[in-house]
């Protein structure tokens, strides 16, 4: 039974050298090595993500004043939604 156990122990060390050659060739790991690479790749992929946010953010930001502009018509809300989007006004900068 030593030797079943020794074939599949050995069958199991040449898988995983085969996996992690496999992914030692892969881009990612070859760029974390590199740390010029890595970090430039790091600080675009945290550019991408602040120009989504902010994009996502004003998109938000807009959906919610064009509902807010369509609830003037409501009598008790009209007066309190024209403040606030006076108050928009007043202090957008351009």
């Amino acid at each position: 039974m030593e030797k079943e156990e020794e074939k599949s122990l050995a069958e199991s060390i040449l898988t995983l050298t085969k996996f992690v050659k496999q992914l030692r060739s892969k881009r990612y790991l070859q760029m974390v090595d590199n740390p010029k690479k890595f970090l430039g790749y790091s600080f675009l992929l945290g550019v991408v993500r602040g120009i989504g946010f902010a994009f996502g953010a004003s998109l938000i930001f807009a959906f919610i004043i064009w509902i807010l502009s369509k609830l003037i018509i409501v009598p008790f809300l009209g007066d309190w939604v024209i403040n606030i989007l006076d108050y928009i006004q007043k202090t957008k900068v351009y």
